[in-house]
């Protein structure tokens, strides 16, 4: 089985104002065609989403304020 053959999803699924999902950093039609799209499609969605996360874990403020219960 291919790489491409498995959905990025993990199962926490909370979208953004932009409709991006946190959890695999898809935006929703990405999301919605998932399972429509040839293996290349996949590739450059998964392409795209290594960038998202990249680019979003850059741009996360660091926080003393944020604490753990």
């Amino acid at each position: 089985m291919s790489p491409f053959d498995l959905s990025p999803c993990i199962g926490w699924c909370r979208l953004d104002d932009d409709n991006m999902c946190l959890g695999c950093f898809r935006i929703i039609d990405e999301i919605r065609g998932w399972g429509l799209m040839t293996r290349e499609e996949q590739r450059r969605i998964l392409e795209s989403v290594a960038e998202r996360r990249q680019r979003l874990s850059f741009s996360a403020p660091e926080s003393s304020a944020c604490r753990l219960p």
